[in-house]
Order: C-alpha cells, then structure tokens, then sequence
C-alpha cells in the first residue's frame, strides 16, 4: 500500500496513502460545492462551461452534465487542463487554491500536504512546533484521521516536527524517496551518492523546493487562481459583452 513520508537525517515517519485519498475527497467534495451554487444559476453554466473547459477532452458530451464531469475530474484527475482566457489552466492546482483559500488551519495543512508531498515538500526545524500545533488540531477535528495500525500515523508525525533537530521533508510512495528524487540518474546508479546534507542543499536552492511555513501560508499554487475567481470573472465578462 502506498505511504506519504515524513523524514529528518535521523528519523522517518509514515502514513498511509489511504490519508491521502481522504485529504483528496475534502478537497473535491468542497470544490464540488463551490461549483454547484454557481452552476445552480442556469444563467451562470453555459458563462461557466465556455470559460472554463471548451473542446477539452475530459469534457464527456455523453454525460448528463458539465458538473458530472467536472466533479469525476476534481477526484480522480492530476493531469487534466481546462482553458482560461486562451491559456492552459492546472485542474488540480485549482482544486488545491480553492481549498486554501476557503479552509482552516487544519484543512490548509492537508492541502499542503496533499500538493506537496510528490514534490518533496519540506519543513525548517524552526517551523515544525507549529506544523505539529495544526495536525494535532486537524486531529480533534477529524480533518486527520487517527492512527492506523499498519503505519506510525498522524501523532507520530506531529511528535517528530514537534521535536526535530533538522529539516524534515515529505515524499510519496509512488514516487522516489528522498533523498534519492534529487539525485540525478548517474547518481543513482553509483555505489557513492550525495551525502543527505548535499540533498537537502539541493533541493531547496537548487530546485527551489516548496516550503511549508508560515511564511509561505497564504502562497497560492501555479496559476495562482481559485474556482471562485473563475466564476466572478466567467460572469462578469460575460456580462461585459451583452
């Protein structure tokens, strides 16, 4: 089964990727709300569709709706693009903007999370009390799940950013651990790789890793847009051009 890692020099921690999935069908099912009041509007759908998806492949002309589709793509997509003022638009940096900017602390964190972990997403050891402070509140809101048995689970993560001495940086199963995602493949296939200090250098001013701290709380992913931003613009332009 996969697993999202929470990792230091010394120490590494897991969680199933089933959480992951949970965090996915928040964020989806809040987004999903979020279009069906717009789309409630018959007068807003047709403004909505045209903006935000023409002549896109994940758009079924079999289906009851654009809203089904749009729906399927928010839980089950990564890859999928709509159009937004003759641009590619990120479906799922979309879905992830939207829920940062409608969620708490808790919520925003399983965003971060969610978004980031395949990217080696990363916590500063003077950041990670206050990562720990949000799990153990998404914890008693049950936004994170409890532990399971199989995996160290949620405590265990919110114990080691709590306490950490270093840098602690996320990857996901499906993926290349870290620090082995930084390496280049030469690298991986020599018996003498980069020390894990090497790495980390690496990943956050090399590649500019996405940090999660308080000082990047507010950073929108990619496009920087937001479901809501669509539907006020969608409309109003439409409305420009009556």
């Amino acid at each position: 089964m996969s697993y999202i890692s929470f990792q230091n020099k010394d120490q590494i921690v897991y969680v199933s990727g089933r959480e992951r999935a949970w965090f996915n069908c928040l964020i989806s099912n809040l987004c999903g709300g979020v279009l069906d009041l717009a789309l409630n509007d018959p007068n807003n759908y047709s403004k909505i569709k045209e903006a935000l998806a023409p002549k896109q492949d994940w758009v079924n002309t079999h289906s009851r709706n654009f809203a089904e589709d749009l729906h399927l793509v928010f839980h089950t997509g990564m890859d999928e693009q709509g159009i937004w003022q003759g641009k590619p638009l990120d479906l799922f940096s979309l879905k992830l903007n939207t829920a940062l900017a409608l969620g708490g602390d808790a919520l925003r964190m399983a965003t971060r999370i969610h978004g980031q972990c395949e990217v080696y997403g990363y916590f500063r050891a003077e950041d990670g009390p206050w990562a720990a402070r949000i799990i153990e509140q998404g914890l008693r809101q049950n936004i994170f799940r409890h532990d399971n048995a199989q995996y160290d689970g949620w405590s265990k993560v919110a114990s080691l950013l709590a306490h950490t001495k270093g840098t602690v940086v996320m990857a996901y199963s499906v993926c290349y651990s870290f620090p082995e995602g930084v390496l280049t493949q030469e690298e991986r296939e020599t018996d003498v790789q980069p020390s894990w200090e090497a790495c980390l250098y690496r990943l956050i001013y090399d590649l500019r890793g996405l940090k999660i701290s308080p000082e990047t709380w507010d950073d929108l992913f990619d496009h920087e847009l937001t479901l809501l931003d669509l539907i006020k613009n969608s409309i109003r332009r439409h409305n420009e051009h009556l």
